[in-house]
């Protein structure tokens, strides 16, 4: 088998990027080093069969490609590599993976541009053989631009899962919130901290939070304003660390530690964050919206998308359930509108939902859908 591996770039600390990765040690492992090879326009990881390219012109140049059995493409956002699919190689099957388009109203101006063009070129999408998508959220998306369903198929991403190191501390009483996602409007940062300081003005003030971004793909002008918020409330800002980007390791170590995940999103194609925060045990506050709710099986609140109050009121509750529970020396009680889980038993469940993101799992599922696809000449 030789599969061609298809997308814009591949880089450090990006959910499309990693899911390429992953897929690429999947062949490499099955394969061997002549059974993948990537296209792209940049490449931040080493010892790969690959082509760097700046046109599809050159990828349709290039001869393992034209005597590929399989070719893959990823697709999230306009790149025009992605052209190559309507064409392929003349022989070979094609699978698309489908992350979705963040919708532009969601984004400034000077980003319109470039949505306008992924939501037409999303349309190339027809032209692949099947179309495996992170979340039924996506696959709806792409019902509803008439892409049958039977050329549709569910695969979430695969997510690197760590479980609870241990259950933090609760003698001091103080609720670790945690939020990772790029610093952008779309992941509601400002609204985050807009509703922390109305916790702290009623008086919640029994926490402390760590804001954890990849700034390589943030908006300076958004990361600007968020600090300056912070400068603006300095009874908030005391309790807040802005940690922007960290190695894995380090958030790993972060997520084992805090108490809860708070991503007041507004829109997820499948959401990573989500997964990583409940494989170790974090509770999860967030918006209803897209995929959110689907990625959160039932496990956190979910709150009206926008509605800050709410918000605040959400992790207000989380606040005085930790002092309680401290005073009175027990375990802290997770509650929303479901049910209620002591945390020893929220902890339980929430990485046995998670570990069907497992890469273990992913990959299973992956490589069926390869031997499904594929055919060796």
């Amino acid at each position: 088998m030789r599969v061609a591996l298809v997308n814009g770039m591949c880089t450090k600390h990006d959910a499309i990027s990693n899911a390429v990765v992953a897929e690429y040690s999947y062949l490499h492992e099955k394969f061997g080093s002549d059974g993948v090879k990537f296209y792209g326009y940049s490449l931040d990881y080493t010892g790969w069969n690959h082509k760097i390219v700046q046109s599809s012109a050159q990828i349709f140049g290039d001869d393992y490609f034209l005597s590929a059995d399989l070719v893959i493409y990823h697709f999230g956002i306009f790149y025009e590599l992605f052209n190559v699919v309507l064409l392929g190689n003349g022989k070979a099957k094609q699978l698309a993976c489908y992350h979705n388009v963040t919708p532009k109203k969601l984004l400034g101006a000077r980003h319109h541009a470039v949505i306008d063009k992924s939501m037409v070129q999303q349309c190339n999408l027809h032209f692949a053989d099947h179309v495996y998508c992170d979340s039924p959220f996506n696959r709806d998306c792409l019902l509803d631009i008439g892409i049958p369903a039977a050329k549709l198929s569910v695969m979430g991403l695969p997510v690197e899962l760590a479980g609870k190191q241990k259950l933090a501390p609760l003698d001091s009483g103080t609720l670790q919130l945690l939020f990772i996602g790029r610093i952008v409007p779309s992941k509601g940062v400002l609204e985050l901290l807009a509703a922390l300081r109305q916790c702290v003005s009623r008086g919640s003030i029994n926490f402390a939070l760590k804001i954890v971004g990849n700034l390589r793909f943030s908006d300076e002008a958004y990361i600007r304003e968020v600090h300056e918020f912070l400068d603006m409330n300095t009874d908030l800002a005391k309790h807040v660390e802005f940690m922007g980007e960290v190695d894995d390791v380090t958030k790993l170590g972060i997520l084992a530690l805090a108490d809860a995940l708070v991503l007041p999103t507004h829109h997820e194609g499948f959401c990573v964050p989500i997964v990583e925060a409940m494989a170790a045990g974090c509770y999860v506050i967030s918006y209803n919206n897209s995929n959110v709710s689907h990625v959160m099986g039932g496990l956190g609140t979910l709150i009206n998308t926008g509605d800050v109050s709410a918000l605040s009121d959400a992790i207000s509750v989380l606040c005085a359930e930790w002092r309680r529970s401290a005073q009175a020396g027990r375990e802290p009680v997770f509650e929303n509108n479901l049910r209620s889980w002591s945390r020893p038993e929220f902890i339980a469940n929430a990485h046995n939902w998670a570990e069907q993101f497992s890469p273990s799992r992913h990959k299973s599922r992956f490589l069926s859908l390869v031997e499904r696809f594929g055919s060796p000449s």
